[in-house]
């Protein structure tokens, strides 16, 4: 069985296979391929993509936000049905996580909903974007403390963009409740015009959940959750306890909606070259075995042994495309089976064993 081989493996191979193979025949026969030829890689057709309008399959995807998603404890569970699916990314919501910014009988219950996760190409790991207007929060107080509020940052300086009473009510029943938006004009202070008139609705055990704002700026990269405890009785520190939350972007609508455009081009163009890119490995299988089997010069073992050469390399470059999620690289794996197959012939031994030394 072959194995995977590397960029760098790819680009050693290529040079030697150039050097040394110039002017060589091919399984001592004169077959001209036209699959790939002279370091030529393959091309997808893109003609069925070039009318695509990618820009409103994005504001599609992005138009869908707030439809029913499934529910992930973690965004590495995400799962997509393709390499190029997982560029462009999907929304999830995320499970809720309780009891975090712990302290004494005091923490949060944390909720995200309409998460967008994709795969970051450069990485290859998937990340989390919570979007502007888009993204929602839900808090719910534990135990004793007065307020609570999100902030976002750098890392080190941050700005609150939500803040939630949890204070109990401090007038008599006759009183007026004031409403969140109500309260947030009042700087989010616990505040009464008149006595009786107007007092903050305790919202201590009560899920409170609210949409990210638009206004990030090009630093924030830290969102978190704060609170300052309460210290009744020395059961807490009285400081502030804060949950940052692991492994996001904060992103604005706009930037997201252009990068799966791209990514959603990208892999129409990745797809083609997977089709485009296999029915050449497939003839290219065809024309060398057959060639090997009227190459009367060989016998049987030798034109065994050079058939299950040609069949392992081309099934590894097949399962290799399969995996990729750019055209680029599925070029280039379809270009290094027909490398392969000449250097693994002009060496007389498996390539993969070759480099690997």
């Amino acid at each position: 069985m072959a194995e995977s081989f590397t960029k760098k493996q790819f680009a050693k191979l290529t040079l030697l296979a150039l050097a040394i193979l110039s002017g060589s025949t091919f399984l001592n026969t004169t077959v001209t391929m036209s699959l790939v030829g002279g370091g030529v890689s393959v091309s997808a057709d893109t003609s069925a993509t070039t009318t695509v309008d990618y820009n409103s399959k994005a504001a599609e995807v992005m138009s869908k936000y707030n439809d029913t998603h499934e529910d992930v404890a973690q965004i590495d569970d995400v799962k997509f049905d393709d390499p190029e699916s997982a560029v462009v990314g999907k929304w999830v919501n995320l499970t809720t996580v309780t009891g975090v910014a712990k302290d004494g009988n005091q923490s949060v219950d944390y909720k995200v909903n309409n998460v967008f996760v994709r795969k970051d190409q450069s990485t290859g790991q998937l990340i989390s974007a919570y979007i502007g207007g888009k993204t929602s929060i839900t808090l719910t107080s534990r135990g004793s403390n007065n307020s609570i509020w999100v902030e976002v940052g750098d890392g080190t300086t941050f700005k609150k963009i939500k803040e939630i009473s949890t204070a109990s009510a401090i007038s008599q029943p006759t009183g007026n409740y004031v409403n969140q938006s109500d309260k947030d004009n009042y700087n989010n202070q616990q505040a009464r015009i008149a006595s009786g008139e107007l007092v903050f609705a305790h919202t201590q055990d009560t899920p409170q959940t609210f949409v990210l704002p638009d206004t990030f700026s090009q630093t924030d990269s830290v969102l978190r959750v704060a609170y300052i405890s309460n210290n009744a009785g020395g059961k807490a520190t009285g400081g502030t306890a804060v949950y940052p939350t692991p492994k996001i972007q904060l992103r604005t609508a706009p930037a997201v909606q252009q990068e799966i455009s791209d990514a959603l081009k990208q892999g129409a163009e990745s797809r083609q070259a997977k089709l485009d890119g296999t029915k050449k490995l497939e003839d290219y299988r065809t024309k060398l075995k057959n060639s090997v089997d009227k190459d009367n010069t060989l016998g049987k073992g030798d034109k065994d042994t050079k058939k299950a050469n040609i069949d392992s390399i081309i099934n590894q470059a097949e399962k290799d495309i399969a995996e990729k999620d750019n055209a680029k690289d599925v070029n280039d794996f379809v270009e290094s089976a027909r490398m392969l197959i000449k250097w693994t012939d002009f060496m007389h031994r498996p390539l993969y064993n070759y480099l690997k030394t």
